[in-house]
């Protein structure tokens, strides 16, 4: 809602017009936790919201007239595979 009440201040900010609206998201999955079998409550429910913001990329687009999408991180510590 703040993209489309702002859009023309941002457009002009930005000195073009935006065709497209990411929201880069870093939700913590640990892949070392996730490969070694550890699948908690916690990824399940990480997974989830993965699943969630996903599937609303369509209608948020629809609905503000530019696409929208999610982009999402892994922020945490690069762990060196097992050798």
């Amino acid at each position: 809602m703040t993209y489309k009440k702002y859009r023309a201040q941002l457009e002009a900010m930005v000195g073009k017009k935006i065709d497209a609206v990411v929201f880069s998201v870093d939700i913590g999955l640990d892949p070392a936790a996730e490969s070694g079998g550890r699948v908690t409550e916690s990824v399940v429910r990480k997974r989830e919201l993965i699943e969630y913001l996903r599937s609303k990329e369509a209608m948020l687009s629809q609905r503000y007239g530019y696409p929208v999408s999610f982009l999402f991180l892994q922020g945490g510590p690069q762990v060196a595979p097992p050798r």
